[in-house]
């Protein structure tokens, strides 16, 4: 209301003063009414809290994306994240969607989905799997040899610790 008014007097009485007065009210007001707001919306975007919800994991322990990679979580694990998937969708870089098929094997930290069982099988060391809530199922039939189940991490997102598996 204020910044309608000061516009209102500004071209009324033909002045720049007021003028420049009123956005920068405006302007004022945005930031200071919109920032709460704002800030909500990038913490509901970042991954800094699931990072800081993560379980305090056993050294060594590899955690493996599955059909899902938060953006910013290798950021703030300061790891590179391998993930569990069926063609790469996860990754938000239309070169590797465009080159993953025509390869005719896939780089290390992109597992395919068919290959998952076989891939923890053969891990020495703890695996602990990150999924989105719609994938608590098929985690849980992935993590059943293990006798494990995932629990919830936070809203929407679960996780499971797979043993490590004894090395004879």
């Amino acid at each position: 209301l204020a910044v309608l008014v000061l516009a209102t007097v500004a071209w009324w009485r033909q002045d720049a003063r007021v003028a420049v007065l009123a956005f920068g009210t405006l302007t004022f007001a945005m930031v200071t009414l919109g920032l709460p707001a704002l800030v909500r919306y990038a913490e509901s975007r970042s991954a800094r809290e699931l990072a800081r919800r993560l379980p305090v994991l056993p050294p060594q322990t590899a955690i493996v994306c599955y059909h899902t990679l938060p953006t910013s979580l290798p950021f703030y694990l300061q790891l590179t994240l391998p993930i569990i998937t069926e063609n790469g969708t996860e990754l938000t870089s239309n070169y590797v969607l465009y080159a993953l098929p025509h390869r005719s094997a896939w780089p290390p930290e992109l597992i395919p989905l068919d290959h998952a069982s076989q891939w923890l099988a053969s891990r020495a060391q703890p695996v602990y799997i990150l999924a989105r809530e719609h994938q608590s199922a098929n985690v849980a039939a992935l993590a059943s040899p293990w006798g494990v189940s995932p629990q919830e991490i936070m809203p929407g997102w679960y996780g499971v610790l797979l043993p490590a598996r004894k090395v004879p």
